[in-house]
């Protein structure tokens, strides 16, 4: 299919819009320009967010220091909507908000924030208009935007007005999980002419080849995309079941649009972040809250390719920061992923400033050799796909990873100075108990040592549901009084979006939660407001252990080390282990066992799970002097 010969002299223009981080070149676009270069014709990413970065930090009165990405930073777009929709409860909210960001300036003139509100909105159409007045129509074939994780919002503002000044260009939307919001989509936005659901390469790769032959009358034999004919929405006939293969040459992304603009609009090269993807999709795909991989075909990448492509790119933009996309690294392949990491190990010998900022495991099956491989392959912060403190609350939402292999991950973690990011809290399940509540607070003791130094902490999150969620069909009665919109929807004017397209484009989250969470939150502040530590102290046959409150002595302990008691911690201290196994390893009947694990449990030295399938030390007795 590669076509070698002459680029066809018509542009495609992808975009990349707020609040996406302003510190990496897009995963997608990157691709999809690589994949569409591939094939001969001519590709540029406009990053909107690097253009817009300045005027969204001057609204907000930011020196720069606020993070670059997030809901918040589209304060200045949802201005700008409700001052052009002249929808004053949406403007009296953003108002507070702006208040709430600067109230020293409540002491201001009463029409201070008036005018700053209009004198932004303006400065922003006057930008917009700036770039797009610099556009040749002519040769551009279509625009490509982003509408992912709410870059619909300033992707909307962008589409307007690029029909504004052309109505005839072509607006094709992708990021998008089913094709039920792909029509969505189509319905609340005229500006939009073309919506992609799922993977977008191949059926991109259609699209353009339709579109630069005059074809859009075929419209309906590409997979996946919703479109408009005659002012009604039609939809492909069929399912996309073309694949692009990860490992080929033609995915490797194209990053030179973010870095030729890069140092224009103030981005330090120091800050600046590579993303390569291993895998897509997730292996695993049980999780009962989860709806991110919609659309998505679970594949690996070939490692010796990811690898290549990390030595060309840090080699060829002098960037050291990089992260992974996948789901999990790992991907139920030990072999691959200890592979993978000898891979990255010969690469930072030849660049040892590379420093992995992000990586997602699954914890399963993990153990302290793999942790310390991954610390030596320069992983300096991982998100382990954790939710719940709770070991119950975990199987019961069909997790793989569960406490104990969360546990001895972060043990370890902790040990070789991998910060655990994302250990996120998700109130509101719908499995949830009280009595899974109770669990998650009695294990944070579990926890307690590793929120030394501010290490390790919980993120507490709502759970959010949307039409395409496994959630939705066991909440869709009791959304009008007990769910309630994502909060940053209150700034959408009034009629922005249909009502009922709202639960398939928005996030919508419990209005309340058990009260007992606020009880965790109170705990969990005691724990990391405490330095808790330990001493393992060997001598002769005998161990001693001390563990230390703010330096005060707790508790000690004193071990055989030929006893049962220090075989169960030596066993169970670098992988997680079961009692057959455990009772196996200590030449021990299983019911004779158990009195002793529950002993070790009872000091919080050894946690195990419910049936003892499962049993891991909460101390790393290799410290031992």
């Amino acid at each position: 299919m590669e076509n070698e010969g002459q680029q066809t002299k018509k542009q495609v223009i992808l975009g990349w819009a707020p609040p996406a981080n302003v510190y990496m070149p897009s995963p997608a676009m990157s691709v999809l320009k690589a994949y569409l270069q591939n094939f001969g014709y001519n590709v540029c990413i406009e990053y909107w967010n690097l253009y817009l970065r300045k005027l969204q930090n001057e609204f907000m009165w930011s020196d720069g220091t606020l993070a670059d990405e997030g809901a918040e930073h589209l304060l200045l777009y949802y201005n700008y909507l409700a001052i052009k929709h002249k929808d004053t409860c949406a403007y009296n909210r953003l108002k507070v908000l702006l208040k709430a960001i600067k109230p020293q300036y409540i002491n201001m003139s009463p029409n201070f924030w008036d005018e700053h509100m209009h004198q932004y909105a303006q400065k922003f159409e006057d930008l917009l208009n700036e770039i797009i007045d610099k556009y040749d129509f002519d040769n551009i074939l279509y625009f490509g935007l982003e509408v992912n994780l709410y870059q619909w919002v300033c992707s909307s503002i962008i589409a307007e007005k690029i029909k504004e000044k052309n109505p005839s260009a072509i607006i094709v939307v992708g990021g998008i999980g089913t094709k039920e919001a792909a029509i969505a989509y189509l319905q609340n936005f005229a500006q939009f002419d073309i919506a992609m659901w799922g993977e977008g390469e191949i059926p991109l790769l259609h699209l353009t080849e339709k579109i630069s032959e005059d074809k859009t009358d075929e419209l309906s034999s590409i997979g996946n995309i919703a479109y408009r004919v005659n002012g009604e929405i039609l939809t492909s006939r069929i399912p996309n079941m073309e694949f692009a293969d990860l490992s080929s040459k033609a995915l490797r992304p194209d990053y030179s649009d973010f870095f030729d603009k890069m140092d224009c609009y103030g981005v330090p090269k120091q800050y600046a972040l590579l993303s390569f993807e291993n895998s897509r999709s997730c292996h695993w795909k049980k999780c009962h809250f989860c709806y991110l991989n919609m659309g998505y075909k679970f594949r690996k990448k070939d490692i010796a390719v990811t690898l290549d492509e990390i030595a060309d790119s840090v080699k060829k933009y002098g960037i050291y920061r990089i992260q992974f996309l996948d789901n999990d690294l790992i991907d139920n392949d030990f072999a691959r992923f200890d592979a993978f990491l000898d891979g990255l190990m010969e690469i930072r010998e030849q660049y040892p400033r590379l420093s992995i900022d992000l990586g997602e495991i699954i914890s399963h099956g993990v153990n302290a050799r793999i942790v310390k491989k991954m610390a030596l392959a320069g992983f300096n912060h991982v998100q382990i796909g954790y939710e719940s403190p709770s070991d119950n609350l975990l199987r019961k939402i069909d997790k793989k990873n569960t406490f104990s292999s969360n546990l001895l991950f972060i043990k370890f973690a902790y040990k070789y100075r991998i910060h655990v990011n994302g250990a996120n809290v998700l109130r509101g399940l719908i499995e949830e108990t009280e009595d899974d509540i109770i669990e998650s607070i009695d294990n944070l003791h579990f926890l307690r040592f590793f929120y030394a130094e501010n290490f390790f902490k919980h993120n507490i999150s709502q759970l959010a549901v949307i039409k395409s969620s496994p959630y939705y069909n066991k909440i869709k009665d009791e959304l009008p009084y007990r769910w309630a919109e994502n909060p940053m929807a209150m700034l959408l004017p009034r009629n922005y979006l249909q009502d009922e397209t709202k639960i398939i484009l928005l996030e919508h989250l419990k209005l309340s939660q058990n009260l007992l969470w606020d009880k965790f939150i109170e705990i969990e502040h005691y724990y990391k407001s405490q330095h808790y530590s330990y001493l393992f102290v060997v001598y002769d046959d005998k161990a001693v252990y001390k563990e230390y409150c703010n330096g005060t002595l707790i508790n000690e302990l004193e071990f055989d080390t030929h006893s049962t008691e220090w075989n169960v911690l030596q066993k169970a201290n670098e992988e997680v282990i079961s009692l057959v196994e455990l009772a196996k390893e200590c030449h021990i009947e299983e019911k004779s066992l158990i009195p002793i694990i529950d002993g070790l449990f009872a000091e919080r030295l050894i946690f195990h799970n419910r049936d003892y399938s499962e049993i891991v030390s909460v101390v790393d007795i290799s410290t031992s002097k």
